[in-house]
Formats: C-alpha cells, structure tokens, sequence
C-alpha cells in the first residue's frame, strides 16, 4: 500500500465546536465539585504505581521487549486533535485495549494500511455509541 506522503503531518482545521464559555470552567476544581455532587471520590494515584522519571527508558523497553505497553492490545489509531471528542475516543480505546489484553489478543500498536483485527478478532467499538462532553456541565 503507498501511503500519500501529503496525509502526514498535516495539520487539521480546528473548530471543536465547544463554547469558550464552558471550556473556561474545565479545571480541576469543577470537576472535583461535580464529582462530589454526584457522590464520587477523587483520589490520587497511590505512589507506588508511579514510575520514577529516572526508570522511564528502561520500563519502556521491557514493555516494548514483552509486549505489554497498553498500545500493544490495540490496533487503531484515531485522530482527536484536541477537541472534547478526546472523552469517547479514550473510553473507547481503554475499554478495547483492556478487552484485548484479557482475551489475550497482541495486535498492536497500529500501523498504517494494515488491520490485524481481521486475523486476531481484536475488539473495535464506536466512540461515538458513547459520545459524552468533557465538561459535566
């Protein structure tokens, strides 16, 4: 398959359609109200699943040697392109990459002009069926 090297890097039009109104109140102190009006609580990740910046290199290539960098259980990419659609597409995306992984499924990471969801039965799921704002409000 050739690849048309005009499709690379080019950047998009950008109109998210997303008011600056509500984009002004996406911080992390509205969501932590909506999260506690709704009766959910914010933790922080326990520290012992950070990785020390120092380690950074080294764990990337166990991951990549073992295959098992989350990108390794999926076999799609989708351009989000910093508009709030970013919410569905990761759901999406983590749902698949978490589905894959349980069923054992390696087909990633993807690669232009090939799709090994054919051959591996890999999950694909519509980011749209779940299509959701980022703001809450």
């Amino acid at each position: 398959m050739t690849i048309n090297p005009s499709f690379i890097d080019v950047t998009l039009p950008y109109d998210s359609g997303y008011p600056d109104s509500l984009a002004a109140e996406d911080s992390p102190d509205v969501l932590r109200s909506v999260a506690s009006d709704a009766g959910i609580t914010i933790v922080k990740m326990p520290s012992h699943w950070v990785i020390p910046r120092r380690d950074w290199v080294e764990v990337q290539k166990l991951g990549e040697r073992n295959k098992t960098r989350p990108i390794d259980f999926l076999d799609r990419f989708t351009n989000q392109h910093s508009t709030h659609e970013c919410t569905s597409h990761g759901g999406q995306a983590v749902f698949s990459m978490a589905r894959n992984r349980q069923r054992r499924i390696v087909c990633g990471p993807p690669k232009a002009g090939e799709m090994p969801s054919v051959k591996s039965a890999s999950v694909w799921l519509s980011c749209l069926s779940v299509y959701a704002e980022a703001n809450p409000r």
